[in-house]
């Protein structure tokens, strides 16, 4: 009797900080990585593949979510939620809570997008994120983005790789489906390889 032995095809993400992001790719540890801006190393192909918005969210029934517009003094008295030091969008963050004279309202740096998603569902303040991390249903009950122009910027996300890296079928394929203003041919994956990528 002939047994056949399934293996099974992987995506592998971690999450770093910017900076760990393109030395994990020029040892290789992973295979293509997502940064806040273009890399300046010779070694590194660089492109924009992602452009996002950040903005800032409150729950649904928040005293600010049903406010037609929203000044940055009305929330000077908030507590604000953002991310920690090294992450992208904390930078941009930074940015637009100086211009506002709202830096000393950060009630806390979090480690991850759903820590600030869960304290601000707890009516506990805002959260200044990424509009890509709420889904649809997300957008319509639980949460308000605020319609605050002083706090929404836009964000780009660039992927980095090695240059004249030999890739397998599945590792083009997934640069391809990554790759800007350009669709994904899926199917042609090749059994039991991997690909990794790291995002901050």
């Amino acid at each position: 009797m002939r047994l056949k032995r399934w293996v099974v095809s992987a995506l592998v993400l971690t999450v770093r900080h910017c900076s760990e992001v393109g030395k994990m790719v020029l040892d290789r540890s992973i295979d293509v990585g997502f940064i806040s801006k273009p890399s300046d190393r010779d070694e590194l192909e660089s492109d924009c593949a992602v452009t996002d918005e950040l903005v800032p969210i409150a729950a649904s029934n928040h005293r600010l979510a049903r406010r037609g517009k929203v000044n940055s003094e009305e929330l000077r008295n908030e507590m604000l939620f953002v991310r920690e030091e090294g992450s992208t969008t904390l930078q941009e963050t930074d940015r637009m809570l100086q211009e506002c004279g709202l830096t000393e309202s950060i009630a806390m740096e979090a480690a991850s997008y759903q820590a600030i998603k869960a304290s601000v569902l707890e009516g506990a303040g805002v959260g200044i994120v990424p509009l890509s991390i709420l889904d649809s249903s997300e957008k319509l009950d639980a949460y308000a983005t605020l319609n605050a122009p002083d706090l929404r910027s836009s964000l780009e996300l660039h992927r980095i790789n090695l240059k004249n890296r030999k890739m397998t079928s599945f590792q083009e394929n997934f640069m391809e489906m990554v790759r800007p203003s350009e669709e994904w041919a899926p199917g042609n994956s090749v059994p039991g390889q991997s690909l990794a990528f790291a995002s901050d």
